[in-house]
């Protein structure tokens, strides 16, 4: 696999172990639908019933082996502490768009590490053509029952710009601990007053 900026890391090793369990689970459920595929076919050639190429042919992807729940997700917005400039995210809920029901679920809200990382786990203008995605595949498993909000970091991605440029450069590099920990209180007030939230 490719390495990444955590290659020496447990994360990254494991990461990419899981992804070998993903290769491997593939390869035997592409096997087992190859074997249904003929037992379908030759069952319904003896029972006189022509079998249709679509019906007798069974094919595996990622879908089939991770089941995605039916997810919304929505970028939103909520203001820094102070009201100077805005951070923006994705929150993901349970069902779909057009889901009717109005049930209030529980939320997780993603905080990223050190370093200038997205509202997706990665880390723009580093690595390109490797993403990590994080945030967004965690999100994807865990809003099957729950909602979960993830961010851009301030001075990244649309919070507000990116450290390319000038605004965004000047919240990144003067914000302090005690900054990340307000942007986050203000993200666990916009889920507080969220409709459909509990």
């Amino acid at each position: 696999p490719p390495r990444c900026m955590y290659h020496s890391s447990s994360y990254c090793r494991t990461f990419h172990k899981l992804e070998q369990q993903h290769a491997t689970k593939k390869k035997t459920r592409t096997a087992e639908a190859t074997v249904m595929a003929a037992t379908i076919a030759a069952a319904a050639s003896t029972s006189g019933v022509v079998a249709t190429t679509a019906a007798a042919t069974m094919s595996v992807n990622d879908e089939d082996l991770n089941v995605t729940p039916k997810t919304t997700t929505t970028e939103v917005s909520f203001p820094s502490k102070d009201g100077s400039f805005r951070l923006y995210g994705d929150l993901t809920l349970p069902g779909t768009t057009s889901s009717s029901t109005t049930k209030k679920v529980p939320a997780v809200l993603f905080l990223s590490g050190s370093g200038p990382i997205d509202r997706y786990g990665n880390v723009p203008g580093f690595f390109t053509g490797f993403r990590l995605e994080t945030h967004r595949r965690f999100a994807q498993q865990f809003s099957c029952n729950m909602a979960v909000l993830s961010y851009d970091k301030r001075g990244i991605g649309k919070s507000t710009g990116s450290t390319r440029n000038q605004r965004g450069r000047v919240l990144y590099d003067t914000a302090g601990a005690d900054d990340l920990v307000e942007d986050a209180v203000q993200a666990v007030l916009f889920l507080a007053n969220h409709p459909q939230i509990d």
